[in-house]
């Protein structure tokens, strides 16, 4: 509507008809707020895409946010304010950070602290996937059953002595042998995992904007050992739009069927949500 107004401008100018009081000043600012109004409707029309991934939401918003500090006015200011209080707050969702790591044409968004952060979330989720924990470190007398003191305070008239004393010795030797012998290196799986996870990634950082795929092409690309976590985060809903699309999609499961539904599916629902 504004802008049909500022088309009608110079045929109004041109009837000078008493109907119209604005003045230019107030014409300048309808143009300044129909430009804040066009770049946002156009941003909110591409972040209701079918297909948007976290990657290109935070580049319209990124997008957005420029276009808006290039705009002069009091509601494009306002506006800009809010949306950096908004990306501050969207900017804590390490997996959003991670979705947009693995998104060559978008990685360029995310600064040295970001990177760290999406890196770590995006390992996190490989090792949720691949079911791995963390191995309890075991102490140097581990394994060592301590004679207790009722078996040294034994009844001699039930139990020999000499036993008792030769069980303490045996224990004893073993603790000797344990603090003699160099603790071995161990290289457990989730560690072994971690190594190799943080050397694909530097493969990933190698596939930038220059190869102008898009991040489910640039996935294809990427070593295997870190495919299905990239696939994972990308899923993220960006947006309340894809979030109501979500929930459409599960209308397709009847109220007569979801007691069919098996474990595999709930814990594969559940990770999702987490």
């Amino acid at each position: 509507m504004i802008q049909q107004l500022l088309d009608l401008n110079p045929v109004l100018v041109d009837m000078a008809s008493p109907l119209v009081t604005l003045t230019d000043l107030q014409w300048e600012k309808l143009k300044d707020l129909e430009a804040v109004l066009r770049h946002t409707f156009i941003a909110t029309k591409k972040f209701q895409a079918e297909d948007l991934t976290p990657g290109e939401f935070m580049k319209e918003w990124e997008s957005l946010s420029y276009r808006l500090s290039q705009t002069a006015g009091t509601v494009a200011h306002s506006m800009l304010k809010s949306m950096k209080q908004r990306k501050n707050i969207l900017l804590e969702n390490t997996i959003m950070l991670a979705a947009v790591y693995v998104d060559p044409m978008n990685i360029i968004l995310l600064n040295e602290q970001q990177m760290t952060e999406a890196k770590t979330a995006l390992y996190e989720v490989a090792v949720r996937m691949k079911g791995l924990q963390q191995t309890p470190d075991k102490g140097a007398a581990g394994g060592i059953s301590q004679p207790s003191s009722s078996s040294s305070n034994g009844n001699t008239d039930e139990e020999d002595f000499d036993v008792i004393l030769d069980q303490q010795e045996r224990a004893k030797r073993r603790r000797w042998d344990v603090i003699a012998a160099p603790p071995a290196p161990v290289v457990s799986a989730l560690s072994k995992f971690k190594l190799e996870f943080y050397k694909a990634l530097e493969d990933v950082e190698k596939i930038d904007r220059r190869s102008k795929l898009t991040v489910k092409n640039a996935i294809s690309k990427y070593p295997e050992i870190v495919r299905n976590a990239a696939h994972t985060v990308i899923a993220l809903p960006p947006t309340q739009v894809s979030v109501e699309r979500l929930f459409s999609a599960l209308r397709i499961i009847k109220s007569d069927l979801r007691a069919s539904i098996k474990e595999d599916l709930i814990e594969a629902i559940l990770f999702l949500r987490t």
